[in-house]
């Protein structure tokens, strides 16, 4: 398979990656240790596994850097990297905008991705983190997931975007941004809100993912604790895109988690939503990992 290309963007789109916010260490960075150490398959070469990581002595210059399946493996793929020592990480950005996508190989990104973090070993121990769906070639894809401690991360890849000999995935990126938040309820006591960052939904969606159970189940149980406190739920986004979409996602993301709180027992009468679009930010639209934070889902006594 032949994937040389150059084109003039490629350069801009490694600055893009690069720029990424210096307040945050990348903790997929070969300089301080990262490595892939297992994968299902790999391609080599340009497109070998270590790729994924930042800063490898072999990364390549004329486009985003990527790892590539071998020919025709069926899937799950997946690609386990150790960092040099256990780290807290509540930040990952995927990067799916590749060359191959436009130029000979359509469909051939990541889709349907699955995350797990393991303090154990790197064979065994590991807890499942976030299940995200990509969008298709776009860089600086950022979830902001509950905080987790990792010294290994997998990464299941359970589907693409149509190629049937080849998957790509971009070089990635993992982050703490040292916020850990106290439990829902103490939060509601002690601020009267809480910032929900476990309720998941896939990029430009409404829809929650199976992994926000958990927290669903967490605010159900502050409810039901709390039998006369009425909430307001919150949707807030980032600042990408025009107002009017992100005003009418975030008032769905609200509307949609309401509608899970009353699925779980909580009368709707107790329940109200507010969207907010990108108008009130916690953190600096300016950097992805601020946006990441801004991404949110608030709960608020009434």
């Amino acid at each position: 398979m032949k994937k040389i290309f150059l084109f003039f963007f490629a350069f801009a789109l490694l600055l893009e990656i690069n720029a990424q916010s210096t307040k945050y260490k990348n903790l997929f960075d070969y300089k301080s240790g990262a490595r892939v150490i297992d994968f299902s398959s790999n391609y080599g070469g340009s497109y070998d596994a270590k790729l994924i990581l930042k800063n490898t002595p072999t990364d390549v210059k004329d486009r985003l850097p990527a790892w590539c399946s071998a020919a025709g493996v069926p899937f799950p793929h997946h690609l386990t990297i150790e960092l040099s020592k256990t780290e807290w990480l509540n930040i990952i950005e995927f990067n799916n905008e590749l060359t191959d996508e436009v130029h000979g190989y359509p469909g051939i990104s990541a889709k349907d991705v699955e995350v797990y973090v393991s303090t154990t070993s790197a064979k065994s121990g590991f807890k499942h983190a976030i299940s995200i769906r990509l969008e298709q070639n776009k860089n600086n894809q950022i979830v902001k997931i509950i905080p987790m401690q990792a010294r290994w991360i997998k990464l299941v890849i359970t589907s693409n975007y149509g190629d049937v000999n080849y998957t790509e995935f971009g070089q990635l990126g993992a982050y703490d941004d040292g916020i850990r938040s106290k439990s829902i309820k103490d939060e509601m006591s002690s601020k009267g809100f809480a910032d929900i960052y476990g309720i998941y939904f896939d990029f430009g969606s409404a829809e929650i993912r199976d992994e926000s159970k958990p927290v669903i189940a967490e605010i159900v149980s502050y409810l039901n604790e709390n039998p006369d406190v009425k909430i307001i739920v919150e949707g807030h986004t980032d600042n990408v895109g025009n107002e009017s979409s992100n005003q009418k996602l975030s008032e769905n993301r609200a509307m949609n988690v309401m509608n899970k709180l009353i699925e779980n027992g909580i009368n709707k009468e107790r329940l109200s939503i507010k969207g907010y679009g990108s108008k009130q930010p916690v953190s600096d639209n300016g950097s992805e990992t601020g946006r990441a934070q801004n991404r949110r889902v608030t709960i608020r006594k009434v």
